[in-house]
């Protein structure tokens, strides 16, 4: 009998070092975020190429971000002045990269159309403030281009988009 009592009393001991081991602990974390200011375009200025000329065998005309144009082809400017390159105002959070693009389009004037290739846009280093951007661009003239006043419409407009980086 006393040496089941002893083995009895050998075995609670081993199970309590071995349970003792066992234990629970807790901890807390935390989560941030930091929302930033949203972006906000504003100021639109027109992209005008002024008054053109496509010629018998087309050609495209080249925007820069001054307003300057250059051709090819036989596609012309009138009076051999510049035009006027896309505008706007990006205000954004203090300290921020900004990519920024614009979506190509199409000018139309009834059923003939030019299509307008947008330029790159370099990525903008926000400061708090508005600040000012203008993007070029090419447009295609055909060969014997129909006359008249060419915009860009619902559905073909070019689309400027700005995400932080």
């Amino acid at each position: 009998m006393n040496n089941v009592k002893l083995k009895i009393g050998a075995l609670a001991v081993i199970a309590g070092l071995y349970s003792a081991g066992a234990s629970a602990e807790t901890a807390t974390g935390v989560a941030t975020a930091n929302v930033l200011t949203p972006l906000v375009i504003d100021s639109l200025i027109t992209m005008d190429f002024t008054d053109i000329a496509g010629g018998t065998s087309g050609g495209t005309l080249i925007m820069d971000d001054a307003g300057g144009v250059t051709t090819t082809g036989d596609a012309i400017v009138i009076g051999g002045g510049g035009g006027t390159a896309l505008g706007f105002d990006v205000t954004g959070e203090n300290g921020q990269t900004v990519i920024i693009s614009v979506s190509d389009g199409v000018l139309n004037n009834g059923g003939n159309n030019m299509n307008l290739a947008m330029a790159a846009v370099a990525p903008l280093s926000t400061d708090g403030s508005a600040q000012s951007v203008t993007v070029g661009g090419t447009l295609n003239v055909a060969a014997g281009q129909a006359g008249g006043a060419y915009t860009t419409a619902t559905g073909t407009a070019v689309t400027i988009t700005a995400n932080y980086q």
